[in-house]
């Protein structure tokens, strides 16, 4: 069964899937957390087993995804422990030395293997018995994965973060009659010894010992889940690239603000002319629970009224509780259209019920319940049509697509099937203009999760392209056909999981020398009048904050920038709007070199940013970019800033290159007139620094990064792979791009 997914989620690889799963236990789930007040009184096991661990001593709370133990705490599972082969993941953080069970056993002599903190150092014993294996002294109060592999009579190994760190190549056998326990062990009762004190977020159990790919795919799911793929070794698979690949663009998703969770966008589709989303309560506007208003997330900014009565269930459904309450939208595009909706039909049969319809009455209803039946259909102003065979059962959700041809006949799908119905005449009136009313004496259709409407025609590949999108989200995946291309695998299998870590993101300070970095998606670093930038504050710990100029005409900041905020500057040439960044005796040229970034979109002007006093850069209009005191011009093939475009500038001194970079791709390597100096006194964003003419330009700037040294192609290709995720271009990065498919790992 797939769980139904909202808003960003959509489903993650699931470790029962790999045989032999016997306890599975996630902190991030949950409705598998059991409360009294603030006590844990049962977590659930999830292998589908049912050994759930239940509070045998002491009392476990529940906060951040984790199971609080502070040191005299047990969950109790009914788990036979005597089992001479298995594999262990556990994800945790500790914060004593104390000699701490994460997994031990209540039971008698020889029972079972127990995994061990022994002053933070990895320790695997059999029940009883002395110590087996050792592997690496861990950090405290530092998340990572504790995994071990057993084999009683053989080999055992212990493992952190996916690095093997101990072994033993004799390991004794258990027997008898002990549980598995969670947290310390016991003889009898309701004691606790070797008690933990920390957190546990997942613990997962295999009574078998798992192969080396089927262990690294856990460890890649548990990394990438929480945030850890950063440690996981170079050479793991699953470091760079999660357990599953994403298919090519346009379903490598874009990133959501400031986070690194991949999200498929509809708009990433060309023509997306309405976009509804009940999972978006961003969008959602309520007066006494009931809907007063609705956002178009399209970016066409449709206009939509809301007329009578309309409920909303929260992050689930708008909701249609008569046959007048509806929403009406303008400025629909005629036909030829498309169409793809998620849906669900009332508890009624008895009138009909429509969804999608004209405005005037009796008018054209592009998607309706036939009265008295479960028929799926449309309705010319005189006659209703079916769509083929097509019914939706009351209280079904189903996902339909119908395409509205130029002469006004529409064909539909249910559920992603390949065939579409025989074409059925639309009458005169095509365009949508009601959403969720009959007004004609019918009974309401029910809920609408998500509706898409698209311009012109979608082809086959993006027609299921959405469809995957859909169905993942709402929980319908099941439902597609065997053979669609997105019912296996998930069209971003990891997104939920990277969002819950999304702290951890790769960070361009990461790499040394960064001498300046102004971010316009972090709202913590901009001093603000309204919209107009008063400062700007450098992120890079150098505190080189960037003020405008003058007050006559400030940038401002707003959501432009593929719909992510953006700094831009004003549109009146007459004055000039640059931001200054005073930055004298800074050595921006390092002696290695120096590498430059910019995520921008050029509109009109002259310069868009320039290093003063000595002139070492000037970006400029006409798709060019300067280098050097005797002031050389650059006009790379290929290059055109008016695009949003994400742009490097590498300077190696020692081999006395200049590389430029546009949108991932190498358009130009040279031999420069290097610049002697390593200092400049200021740089002008929007214009020119200094005490020098302006000539500014109007241009949106969402990214800026400076280094004093040259980069490696690696290093550089991982700034590019950060920007392009996200401000959402991966899309213009070139396919063999090491971060076409994924961010850089932390």
């Amino acid at each position: 069964m797939t769980t139904p997914l909202r808003g960003s989620q959509v489903s993650l690889f699931q470790p029962n899937q790999i045989s032999g799963c016997r306890l599975w236990f996630d902190a991030a789930d949950p409705t598998t957390v059991v409360l009294s007040g603030a006590n844990v009184t049962q977590w659930n096991d999830k292998s589908g087993n049912g050994f759930n661990a239940a509070a045998e001593a002491g009392n476990t709370t529940y906060s951040s995804n984790g199971i609080v133990f502070t040191g005299a705490q047990r969950l109790q599972t009914s788990l036979a422990a005597a089992n001479n082969t298995q594999t262990m993941f556990s994800v945790m953080s500790f914060s004593s030395a104390n000699y701490m069970d994460i997994l031990g056993v209540k039971g008698t002599g020889n029972t079972g293997y127990q995994y061990i903190l022994n002053a933070g150092t990895q320790t695997l014993t059999r029940f009883a018995g002395p110590s087996i294996a050792t592997g690496v002294t861990l950090s405290q109060n530092v998340r990572s994965i504790y995994g071990a592999t057993v084999n009683g009579g053989s080999a055992s190994f212990l493992y952190s973060n996916g690095t093997q760190t101990g072994t033993n190549s004799s390991t004794p056998t258990v027997s008898g009659s002990g549980t598995v326990a969670i947290g310390g062990y016991t003889d009898t009762g309701t004691s606790v010894f070797e008690a933990f004190i920390g957190t546990i977020n997942e613990i997962l159990l295999y009574g078998v010992v798992l192969s080396t790919t089927q262990r690294q795919q856990v460890e890649g799911y548990l990394a990438w889940k929480w945030g850890l793929q950063g440690s996981l070794p170079s050479t793991h698979p699953y470091r760079n690239t999660p357990l599953y690949t994403i298919p090519p663009f346009p379903l490598v998703p874009r990133v959501a603000g400031l986070t690194n969770g991949a999200v498929f966008n509809p708009t990433q589709i060309s023509g997306c002319q309405l976009w509804l989303d009940a999972a978006d309560t961003s969008t959602i506007t309520l007066s006494g629970g009931n809907l007063s208003a609705i956002t178009d997330k399209s970016g066409t900014n449709k206009t939509l009224t809301v007329t009578n009565t309309v409920g909303y269930i929260n992050r689930t459904a708008i909701v249609f509780t008569d046959s007048v309450g509806r929403l009406a939208v303008a400025s629909m595009p005629s036909a030829p259209f498309d169409y793809i909706m998620v849906c669900t039909a009332n508890s009624s049969s008895a009138g009909f019920r429509t969804m999608l319809r004209s405005a005037n009455i009796p008018g054209t209803h592009q998607f309706l319940i036939q009265a008295g039946t479960n028929n799926v259909g449309m309705y010319d102003g005189t006659n209703v049509s079916l769509f083929g065979s097509i019914t939706q059962s009351p209280n079904e959700m189903a996902l339909f697509y119908g395409a509205m041809a130029t002469n006004r006949t529409i064909q539909a799908s249910k559920n992603g099937t390949v065939s579409l119905t025989a074409p059925s005449n639309a009458g005169n009136e095509s365009v949508i203009a009601w959403i969720g009313s009959s007004s004609g004496g019918g009974q309401p259709f029910g809920q609408l999760q998500e509706l898409l409407v698209y311009s012109g025609t979608l082809s086959f590949t993006q027609r299921q392209q959405l469809e995957g999108y859909l169905a993942w989200k709402w929980g319908l995946v099941n439902n597609l056909p065997n053979g669609h291309p997105f019912k296996t695998p998930p069209i971003a299998p990891f997104a939920y999981s990277i969002r819950r870590g999304g702290q951890n993101v790769w960070q361009p300070t990461q790499l040394s020398g960064c001498q300046l970095w102004l971010d316009a998606a972090d709202t913590s670093v901009f001093n603000l009048s309204g919209s107009n930038v008063l400062q700007w504050n450098d992120k890079s710990g150098n505190s080189r904050n960037a003020v405008p100029r003058d007050n006559t005409k400030l940038p401002t900041r707003y959501l432009g920038f593929n719909q992510r905020f953006t700094v831009e500057s004003s549109s009146d040439q007459s004055f000039g709007t640059p931001l200054l960044v005073n930055i004298a005796s800074s050595n921006v040229q390092g002696p290695s070199g120096m590498s430059f970034f910019m995520a921008f979109k050029f509109i009109s002007g002259t310069v868009l940013t320039q290093y003063e006093s000595p002139r070492i850069i000037s970006f400029e209009g006409s798709n060019r970019f300067d280098y050097g005191e005797i002031n050389t011009a650059y006009t790379p093939g290929g290059y055109t800033n008016t695009v949003n475009s994400i742009v490097n500038l590498n300077i190696n001194v020692a081999a006395n290159n200049l590389e430029f970079r546009f949108q991932g791709s190498s358009l130009l390597s040279t031999t420069p007139s290097l610049v002697t100096s390593q200092f400049t006194t200021s740089i002008g964003i929007f214009g020119r620094g200094g005490a020098s003419t302006n000539i500014p330009a109007q241009a949106q700037i969402s990214e800026y990064i400076i280094y004093n040294q040259t980069l490696s192609l690696s290093q550089r290709q991982q700034v590019e792979g950060y920007l392009a995720w996200k401000w959402g271009l991966v899309g213009s990065l070139p396919a063999n791009h090491p971060f076409k498919r994924w961010p850089p790992a932390p």
